[in-house]
């Protein structure tokens, strides 16, 4: 009986679902927190691409590029720094994951040289850009669908 019970609840979660990350707005975050050492003046720029992707570019000359993962929940993608950019961490890929709630976005990067965590807060009053292309970060041949 008890593991009949048991099941029943695993199966009303289930069917409830998980609590979804919320959507990450587009505009100026401000970096609060970064186990890479404290940054008050590190700022990303989010812009919505389309309903699923997302263009991130820091103010310390890195852009990025992520997009939701319904299985897991968050958002995934790749950042790096601009060439000449980034001293010690030019040329190198971070994988991202990305997360947001509760007014907190939470960025964990890892690369083969080492991984950083920091979280930022939106910028108030920060405009929202609704899916504008990025046409400065396209490589020179690529074509633009």
């Amino acid at each position: 009986m008890k593991r009949h019970l048991g099941l029943s609840a695993v199966a009303i979660l289930l069917m409830c679902g998980s609590a979804s990350a919320e959507t990450v707005l587009a505009g100026v975050w401000s970096q609060t927190s970064s186990t890479a050492g404290d940054c008050p003046s590190c700022e990303i720029d989010i812009t919505t691409l389309t309903p699923n992707i997302i263009a991130l570019k820091g103010n310390n000359q890195w852009l990025g590029f992520a997009f939701y993962d319904k299985m897991g929940d968050v958002y995934r993608g790749a950042l790096e720094w601009k060439a000449g950019e980034g001293e010690a961490l030019a040329n190198t890929v971070f994988e991202i994951e990305l997360h947001y709630s509760g007014g907190t976005l939470s960025m964990a990067a890892q690369s083969v040289r080492g991984s950083i965590n920091a979280t930022y807060t939106r910028k108030e009053n920060s405009p929202v850009e609704e899916s504008s292309p990025v046409e400065e970060n396209y490589p020179v041949g690529v074509p633009r669908h």
